[in-house]
């Protein structure tokens, strides 16, 4: 009999993170042209992305960390499974790919209608 584990579908999803900054910004110094530039709003800098909601994130570190999947670092979308399992009905088997929480909730689907 497989393990069984179950997250909730509002979990997976993710969650978009966005971050501005000032190119000078740790600096206790300015140039006359860098204070026109804060000065006018040009040193401003920003980056949007986006990230497996954090409780996605918590149970994939618990999997992990039971030894049920191998987390990949170096590339999105590389974990895999190193002792079958299933999550929410769906069956996992070993070396499946384990994806991020946007693609788990069409990936349960199809595992989900497999017989």
């Amino acid at each position: 009999m497989l393990p069984e584990f179950h997250i909730n579908p509002a979990f997976l999803s993710e969650v978009t993170l966005h971050k501005e900054w000032s190119k000078f910004d740790g600096r206790t110094t300015l140039t006359e042209e860098e204070i026109i530039e804060v000065l006018k709003g040009t040193d401003k800098m920003s980056s949007t992305w986006s990230e497996d909601h954090p409780e996605f994130t918590k149970f994939r570190h618990q999997l992990r960390d039971h030894g049920f999947i191998y987390v990949e670092h170096a590339w999105f979308n590389g974990d895999r499974v190193l002792k079958p399992f299933k999550l929410n009905g769906a069956t996992f088997s070993k070396n499946s790919k384990f994806v991020c929480a946007a693609a788990m909730k069409y990936h349960l689907k199809n595992r989900g209608n497999k017989k």
